[in-house]
């Protein structure tokens, strides 16, 4: 420890600042590596006018430099300060044995760290004068607090040499009361005449109008903090919602792929069953021959032992007798039949295989197509899949065979109501059959009757007639769409109708002012809303009507796959059972390739009749029918539905070929 101790004391002078030639007293160290004490720096640098160079080598800054206490220095500088009292302590007890205890009593009345009175150096001071720029201990302040001298100087707590340094002005050793706001600095009385063209302010004023500035700016800084923390808590609200929707959006897909996955399954085993079932015939027609044939050759058999034994006879009245009866029992030729699979079943399971697998090829590659915005286009939403198959361009025409055409029955095949070609094709699985007449006749308000049936072909004059005739007028009262004639009578209960958007479905595109109807593969960015179709690509009008009659027309632009119809405004939004007709609560016709049909309740009725570009629709509420007529040179009845409508009816427009458009026609009462 004492070599220790006299290592230290050899460092004076590297202890020592280059500024004051003192002791460091708060040491810092500036960016180019020399230590200065804080206060003598500062000083330094005030004085300098703007610029900051490095009182020892010079090297000048391009900005003040942000001082921080050199914590090892300091301690070092502790240290010495302590050897070297400990030093001059034996140093002073060797020479002068008798005062140490004094001068130790005096020392002891100032503890460390504490700011001696600038009058007796032996106390602690317990005031600072800013006006004399001097500390006091409570005896060398009495004159302070009892004459009126001094009234005027005002006391702090005590200040260090350092700190009371930075209070007063290097310049004029004066007391810095005053501050220059467009210098931004603190001024003496005596500096104020350098300043007399700047704003200043006292120091206690210029620190309030800071503080304000300050409080307002942690005001702002504190909103924008919260506009932060908001905007953060939105954007993981937004993540959380996305990654929800990408997730929700997983899940329908593996559900479809499932799905499909079940379809194909169901597919190849109705097609394997009916394989195996035509298998199965051929082969019990061939072990029924094969039986027949058995039996036949042992009939042969047993007549050639029987000529044998004719033969080895040698009496010839016997012979004779016997050849006569033998003769009798005469044996037919065998016959083998023909025997065959069902090329026509056969061919049509393959057909069937051939156009689900294009269509699965397609549907496919069409998904693997972007579009220009770089967005793959969607493929045809599984709600509807077997619309598409009937027209197939990849099909050949030889693998369709006779079936193909709608309609037609395969030769050698029974004709009857579950034949594939009355329905859509749904991959291998048998067109659902059309419901009989009992059907109807169960529901004698909603389909008409066959006298009215007859009257689709003729002109509306002639359906008036008869319904003048059908009509008892003394029992009941004429409606006021019987005396309607011409579109011009319709006209008198014009409606320009107008579609409603949040029913659309996501393929359904709505132009022209919510007029005109159009389909595209493409899902369109609709919101999410409980009145959107999500299985059909249909639409229902905004209008709905409870009494009265109402008419209006819709202009079709090539009739492929389309529908219009009317609906209550309760029809299901998903599954199957929300297209129109298919349920009790809608009626429409329908164009289904080239073939025109009449729907509601499932059931279908075909109408012979050419497909008109122009379509009007008259309803009567009050009555509880639905007429659709075709506009061309004449007005033609196309099909009327009788209804008792218990709810408000809306139009309602099923489009599903994409270049097929659906046109509402503006109309004048």
């Amino acid at each position: 420890m004492a070599e220790m101790s006299g290592s230290l004391l050899d460092l004076s002078e590297e202890l020592t600042c280059p500024i004051c030639l003192c002791t460091f007293e708060s040491p810092v160290t500036t960016p180019c590596g020399h230590n200065f004490c804080r206060f003598c720096l500062e000083l330094t640098w005030d004085r300098a006018d703007g610029s900051w160079p490095c009182p020892q080598c010079r090297t000048e800054f391009s900005c003040k430099p942000e001082l921080r206490k050199n914590t090892v220095l300091n301690t070092v500088v502790l240290q010495y300060l302590l050897n070297k009292n400990r030093a001059e302590e034996a140093a002073g007890a060797a020479e002068e044995p008798a005062e140490p205890e004094v001068e130790e009593e005096e020392e002891d009345d100032c503890p460390p760290g504490s700011v001696r009175c600038d009058s007796c150096q032996k106390v602690a001071a317990v005031k600072t004068c800013l006006t004399c720029i001097a500390s006091f201990c409570q005896e060398h302040l009495r004159p302070h607090q009892e004459s009126k001298a001094f009234a005027h100087h005002r006391l702090h707590d005590p200040l260090g040499g350092s700190e009371l340094g930075l209070r007063t002005c290097t310049k004029h050793n004066k007391l810095l009361e005053y501050y220059c706001v467009e210098h931004g600095q603190c001024l003496c009385c005596n500096c104020l005449t350098d300043h007399k063209a700047c704003k200043t302010d006292t120091v206690p004023e210029a620190k309030r109008k800071r503080e304000e500035n300050m409080r307002s700016r942690r005001a702002t800084l504190h909103d924008k903090i919260e506009n932060v923390s908001s905007a953060f808590d939105k954007l993981s609200s937004q993540e959380l919602k996305v990654l929800d929707a990408v997730n929700r959006r997983k899940t329908v897909l593996k559900e479809e792929f499932s799905e499909i996955s079940t379809i194909i399954q169901r597919e190849e085993q109705n097609a394997m069953r009916a394989i195996e079932e035509e298998e199965k015939r051929v082969k019990n027609k061939f072990a029924y021959t094969q039986d027949v044939l058995h039996k036949k050759k042992t009939e042969f058999e047993n007549y050639k032992d029987k000529v044998d034994m004719l033969l080895s006879e040698e009496d010839d009245i016997i012979f004779l007798m016997k050849a006569r009866k033998l003769n009798d029992s005469t044996t037919k030729d065998a016959y083998v039949p023909k025997i065959d699979c069902d090329e026509t079943l056969l061919h049509n399971i393959s057909r069937s295989v051939y156009c689900l697998k294009e269509m699965l090829r397609n549907q496919t590659s069409r998904r693997d197509r972007t579009t220009p915005d770089g967005c793959k286009e969607s493929p045809v939403p599984p709600s509807e899949p077997s619309f598409k198959k009937i027209q197939r361009p990849n099909c050949p025409p030889a693998a369709r065979g006779p079936s193909a055409t709608r309609g037609e029955v395969p030769k050698n095949e029974p004709k009857n109501d579950s034949d594939q070609s009355d329905k859509p094709v749904e991959g291998l699985d048998k067109r659902r059959p059309r419901k009989k007449d009992k059907t109807k006749k169960s529901n004698p308000t909603d389909t008409p009757s066959s006298s009215d049936t007859n009257l689709r072909s003729r002109s509306r004059d002639d359906f008036l007639k008869y319904k003048s005739q059908k009509s008892n007028p003394a029992d009941t009262p004429s409606s006021p769409d019987t005396n309607l004639r011409s579109r011009d009578d319709f006209l008198k209960y014009a409606e320009n109708l107008s579609l409603d958007f949040n029913t659309a479905h996501k393929r359904v595109v709505l132009t022209e002012g919510n007029t005109k109807i159009a389909v595209t593969d493409t899902p369109r960015n609709y919101n999410e809303h409980p009145q959107r179709f999500t299985h059909c690509s249909q639409v229902l009008g905004y209008q709905g009507f409870a009494r009265g009659i109402h008419y209006w027309e819709v202009e079709i632009r090539s009739s492929n796959f389309c529908g219009i119809g009317v609906s209550y405004k309760s029809i299901d939004r998903r599954g199957t059972e929300s297209r129109l007709g298919r349920n009790k609560v809608s009626w429409c016709i329908e164009w289904f390739n080239a073939k025109l049909s009449a729907w509601h309740n499932d059931v279908e009725e075909i109408l012979h009749i050419p497909s008109p570009d122009k379509v009007g629709v008259l309803l009567n509420c009050d009555e509880g029918h639905v007429n659709f007529f075709a506009l061309a040179n004449k007005t033609t009845l196309l099909y009327k539905f009788k209804a008792r409508f218990t709810e408000a009816v809306y139009p309602g427009f099923w489009v599903f070929s994409s270049n097929t458009t659906l046109a509402l026609c503006p109309l004048r009462k």
